[in-house]
């Protein structure tokens, strides 16, 4: 059943301000760099997952992706030209990932080839390596990789831990794991991340967003957003996690449930209620009788 919702701004207080966009149903966002345009993939229980770009000053919606079956997680890339996205496009045994051009022109280029199920989650700051999560069945979950220019891909945070979220200045890989048996927020230096980590959430977390400057992580616990300043000088050090405010917003369930402006403001998926409804009629066979007089 299809679960319309509405895309919303919101503020470090909780005050959301609707897009001007017709509700849908929404499963991924993603703000492209210079924060005037959305890429959103669309769920369709008839053709699949397609991706999508929001235009909110003109108002307008875009298919960007056409192929059938599932296409879906865009990502804008830093100079914010092209996407790159999740495809079964060219093999029915795993979903790679493409890109093309913002504009819709041009081929559309494979850049993975694999069996396993991959999602581009973010970019090394130079623009060289894409983040990853990659699944691969059997396993106990996602695990986080990078993908070089040539394709290649390699893990660097094992399973299960999953949406690298590396930091503006380069330095810092974010991440949620569930290592310990619940959900928490993790970063590691990047791109050396086995010299160390720091946990940074204290009582599970998920979806870890960067701040535009890098001095701040947002996560998600549970229908809450919170915030945890973040000092990388003359070490890297977390502090304590605040709440900012707590809503009926969609969390993610592997999805990129939402996303971080170049503003500071927060794009949000509001959910709306269901259109279908259920009526039970009680003792309908009286009434029926009463419609219908018998002989």
């Amino acid at each position: 059943m299809p679960q319309r919702s509405q895309l919303v701004w919101v503020d470090r207080q909780g005050h959301e301000e609707s897009l001007p966009i017709e509700p849908a149903d929404f499963s991924d966002v993603a703000i492209s760099p210079d924060g005037q345009r959305i890429a959103a993939s669309l769920r369709n229980f008839a053709t699949g997952s397609n991706v999508w770009i929001v235009d909110p000053v003109r108002q307008s919606m875009t298919q960007l992706a056409t192929d059938p079956g599932f296409n879906g997680w865009p990502l804008w890339t830093p100079d914010g030209r092209a996407l790159v996205y999740s495809s079964t496009r060219e093999s029915q045994e795993g979903r790679d990932i493409f890109r093309r051009a913002a504009d819709g022109t041009g081929p559309i280029e494979r850049l993975t080839k694999t069996t396993l199920q991959q999602s581009p989650w973010s970019w090394s700051r130079d623009g060289k390596a894409l983040l990853l999560q990659q699944f691969r069945p059997g396993s106990p979950g996602f695990a986080v990789s990078t993908a070089s220019q040539d394709g290649e891909t390699t893990v660097i945070v094992p399973a299960p831990s999953g949406q690298p979220a590396v930091s503006p200045d380069g330095r810092w890989l974010a991440y949620h794991s569930a290592e310990s048996g619940r959900f928490e927020i993790w970063v590691r230096p990047f791109p050396s991340v086995t010299s160390a980590r720091w946990l940074i959430s204290t009582d599970g977390g998920r979806e870890p967003k960067w701040a535009p400057g890098g001095r701040e992580l947002f996560y998600r616990r549970g229908s809450s957003v919170m915030r945890v300043s973040i000092e990388t000088e003359p070490g890297f050090r977390a502090g304590r996690p605040e709440r900012l405010f707590e809503a009926n917003y969609e969390v993610s369930t592997g999805e990129k449930a939402w996303d971080v402006a170049p503003n500071g403001r927060l794009l949000m998926k509001k959910p709306l209620r269901s259109e279908y409804s259920v009526n039970i009629v009680l003792n309908w066979q009286e009434e029926l009788k009463q419609r219908v007089p018998t002989r």
